[in-house]
C-alpha cells in the first residue's frame, strides 16, 4: 500500500479537493458541513498550520452554497486553557468531564 503526506491544515480539505476534481455539485447542507470540518481543524482558518489549500477549499464551499450563518450557529471555537474549568459528574457510571468557559459564568 502506497502512502503519501499532504500538507493541509484540515483533513476535510483533502475530501473537498477530491469532490471538486469529480465536479461534484454540493448542496447547502453538504457544503456547510464540510466547511465546519475545515473550521474545526484550522480554528476558523486562524491556526498557524492553516494552508492556502484550506482557504481555497473553504472558498469553493462558499461558492457551492455553504452558509456562514449556519456554520456560525454550530461552530464553537475551543476554549483557551485559561478559560477552562473541569467539572466531574459523579452521577454517571463513568466519569464525564465538562468544559466550561469561566468568562461566561
Amino acid at each position: 500500500m502506497d502512502s503519501k503526506t499532504e500538507e493541509t491544515g484540515a483533513t476535510t480539505t483533502l475530501l473537498v479537493e477530491a469532490l471538486r476534481e469529480q465536479n461534484g455539485d454540493l448542496n447547502t447542507i453538504q457544503s456547510t458541513l464540510l466547511l465546519l470540518g475545515i473550521y474545526e481543524d484550522t480554528g476558523s482558518l486562524t491556526y498557524s498550520h492553516t494552508t492556502s489549500r484550506d482557504l481555497r477549499a473553504a472558498a469553493y464551499l462558499l461558492e457551492q452554497g455553504a452558509s456562514l450563518q449556519i456554520a456560525n450557529n454550530f461552530y464553537k471555537p475551543p476554549l483557551s486553557p485559561g478559560n477552562k474549568i473541569y467539572m466531574i459528574n459523579y452521577d454517571q457510571p463513568q466519569r464525564s468531564f465538562v468544559y466550561m468557559d469561566i468568562l461566561s459564568l
